[in-house]
């Protein structure tokens, strides 16, 4: 019975730790990763502001541009801001070591031209999602331009 008292705290902070990691796991994780996806296309900045680390990078294509958390919510957040039509991810892949996990895939993004036309283009991306205080947040982001509607096969 002297015991029970050590072993309940020790129970709970385990079955704590298996619920949260599952946000690491590949189904979970693929499904944020689309919320992030819609996020940036809507221009949600509630969701982004919560889920990117204070920390978070996003390198583009060939470093032609570095974003930081305040640079992304600013440029997202803009009144000016050209919401894509669509951002659509394939071929997504998980890879999970403890406490991170990092998701690959392609993402094309479609936007409107001044006519009334649409573009695409598809990226190559990489990111790196923690579990941190229970909840996965996403670190870093690194994204390729692989194809485009107006160039072809980069």
């Amino acid at each position: 019975m002297r015991q029970f008292p050590l072993l309940l705290p020790a129970l709970l902070l385990l079955l704590n730790t298996v619920a949260h990691a599952s946000c690491l796991e590949e189904k979970p994780l693929k499904q944020l990763d689309t919320r992030y996806e819609q996020a940036l296309r809507n221009g949600d900045t509630a969701f982004l502001s919560q889920l990117l680390k204070d920390q978070f990078i996003w390198v583009h294509s060939l470093a032609s541009q570095t974003e930081s958390k305040s640079d992304l919510l600013t440029r997202v957040g803009d009144k000016n801001y050209q919401q894509p039509v669509a951002r659509t991810s394939k071929e997504v892949s998980v890879l999970n070591a403890g406490n991170t996990a990092v998701i690959t895939g392609y993402t094309t993004v479609e936007q409107r031209n001044d006519d009334n036309s649409t573009r695409a283009a598809r990226y190559h991306f990489m990111r790196t999602y923690i579990l941190e205080n229970g909840q996965c947040r996403l670190l870093a982001s690194k994204t390729g331009k692989v194809w485009s509607s107006e160039t072809g096969p980069l």
